[in-house]
C-alpha cells in the first residue's frame, strides 16, 4: 500500500520549494524526494547541509563508486552521474518513520539504467537532519536486487 503518490522525473514541483515551506523533519525529507524526482538541483541544495554526506547505494553500485557524494559539489556530481546512468528512475515513498534528528524512509525505486533491464526494488534510506537540513542520507539496496536474484 502506498502512502504517497509516485514521484517521477519532471513532474510538477512548486518553484519556491525551500526550507521555509517545510516545518518538520518529515516535510524536509519529502521535499528532498520531490526535488530529486524532478532533478531540481537547486531545490535539493536548499534542503541539504553544506557538509551533507550522501550514499545512494543503487547509483553507487551502478557507477562502481565506493565513496559517498559529499557537500553541495557532491550533490551536483550526483545529479550529473544520475543523468548519465539512468534512462529514467522514480521513487515512491511507502513510509517515513521520523525520530528525533532523523528518519527511516521506506520506498520503492523503479528505473531503467542505461544498458540494463528495468528494475523495481525496495529501498530503505537512513536520514539524519541538523537545523532542518539533511546532513546524512544512506540507502540500502543490493545489485542482486537490481538483477532480480
Amino acid at each position: 500500500m502506498s502512502l504517497g503518490p509516485a514521484l517521477s522525473p519532471r513532474s510538477a514541483l512548486p518553484e519556491a520549494l525551500a526550507c521555509a515551506y517545510v516545518s518538520d523533519d518529515e516535510g524536509v525529507i519529502r521535499g528532498f524526494f520531490a526535488a530529486y524526482s524532478n532533478r531540481d538541483v537547486d531545490a535539493t541544495l536548499g534542503l541539504v547541509a553544506d557538509d551533507v554526506e550522501f550514499w545512494p547505494k543503487i547509483q553507487m553500485l551502478l557507477m562502481g563508486r565506493e565513496e559517498p557524494y559529499r557537500g553541495h559539489d557532491g550533490i551536483r556530481d550526483y545529479f550529473k552521474d544520475l543523468d548519465s546512468t539512468f534512462e529514467h528512475v522514480e521513487l515512491e515513498i511507502q513510509s517515513v518513520r521520523a525520530v528525533a534528528g532523523g528518519a527511516f524512509v521506506f520506498y520503492a525505486s523503479r528505473g531503467k539504467p542505461v544498458g540494463r533491464d528495468p528494475y523495481e526494488v525496495p529501498v530503505t534510506l537512513t536520514v539524519r537532519l541538523r537545523d532542518g537540513l539533511v546532513v546524512y542520507a544512506r540507502s540500502v539496496a543490493t545489485l542482486e536486487e537490481l538483477d532480480g536474484d
